[in-house]
């Protein structure tokens, strides 16, 4: 019997990223939260964390996004108070 391909253990042996990767970049979409290069962009760095061998990092970046979504939704009567306009 012929071994299961590369890409098939990769994906087998990374289903909780995969998941993760695929609802956040449909959230970001969805949301307007990032452009489509920028989700992208995401999936490609999500991948290229899931390739080393410690999950920790790409759960990090997971994190990091996740938390980085709630911070911007400071509102723009918020900013006011916190920088000078530009408009004048």
């Amino acid at each position: 019997m012929a071994s299961p391909s590369p890409l098939l253990t990769f994906t087998r042996a990374h289903i909780p990223e995969i998941t993760s990767t695929a609802l956040l970049a449909t959230y970001a979409t969805l949301h307007h939260k990032l452009t489509p290069l920028g989700t992208l962009t995401g999936i490609l760095t999500a991948t290229l964390h899931m390739l080393h061998p410690n999950p920790t990092y790409f759960w990090l970046l997971m994190l990091f996004f996740a938390l980085g979504t709630l911070v911007t939704r400071v509102g723009r009567a918020a900013k006011t108070h916190l920088t000078r306009s530009a408009a004048g």
